[in-house]
């Protein structure tokens, strides 16, 4: 899309495509709302069974965290007034890794999170939004890991550097992605989760494209999805070398 429904909130642009975005956005909002007012008012309902009381509570609380946790992934996105910074690259992956088991909560409380980090390094921008763009990786990443059985379930972090460039990549241990959904994997409001609004990917690279970086999503060789985020280093940033004082 040439436009995002963020840059046009953010920029006072809109266009067709910004319009259709914020179209199919405020269709959701709409239909979660209309969820909690359903399962309100059979709540407000004289003479109803406790245990039908409890599932239409769980079943507000639950539309309610996903309004919710779309708002956080917009106010991540507002570019105005935001500051831009040179942050912990590490600091900024274990920041999303707490803000995802955060709102996982139960659904990740099996899942370990390794961490493999070739030292450290800084990048520059938003601090918010480079969090949020990697949270919805682990989110992802997590929820396709909870899928499969067995008490060792794992998603890895790992960073890599050259001399020019660096490399994220978080792994699951997933199903991985058939060729279809490869190919639609991104796109805004297409998840293969029921229930979810589909645009934790789709917020991510957008963020991470306002920062000049790349996300690149693959099936891993043994099984589950890789997603890589590729960045150039920061001229700041003091030059890697071998203990023989060469570059590594």
């Amino acid at each position: 899309m040439t436009e995002t429904l963020l840059r046009a909130l953010s920029d006072g642009t809109v266009t067709e495509d910004g319009i259709g975005l914020l179209g199919r956005m405020l269709h959701r909002f709409r239909n979660s709302l209309t969820s909690v007012r359903g399962y309100a008012e059979l709540l407000a309902e004289s003479d109803v069974p406790e245990e039908r009381r409890r599932q239409w509570a769980t079943r507000i609380i639950e539309q309610l965290e996903r309004i919710e946790s779309l708002q956080s992934r917009l106010d991540a996105g507002r570019q105005v007034g935001r500051p831009v910074a040179e942050h912990s690259l590490g600091m900024v992956l274990r920041a999303a890794v707490r803000r995802s088991r955060q709102r996982l909560a139960s659904a990740a409380a099996g899942i370990d999170v390794r961490f493999d980090l070739d030292g450290d390094l800084l990048v520059r921008g938003d601090g918010e939004a480079l969090t949020e763009a990697v949270a919805a990786l682990v989110d992802n990443a997590c929820e396709a890991t909870a899928l499969l059985p067995g008490p060792e379930r794992a998603v890895r972090l790992t960073l890599e550097q050259d001399a020019d460039h660096w490399t994220v990549c978080v792994e699951d241990d997933g199903p991985g992605m058939t060729p279809d959904v490869a190919e639609r994997v991104g796109t805004a409001f297409y998840s293969r989760k029921p229930g979810h609004l589909g645009l934790g990917t789709y917020l991510s690279r957008t963020y991470l494209q306002r920062h000049d970086l790349d996300l690149g999503l693959t099936n891993a060789s043994d099984g589950g999805t890789v997603a890589t985020i590729r960045g150039r280093h920061l001229p700041s940033q003091p030059e890697r070398r071998t203990p023989s004082g060469g570059r590594s």
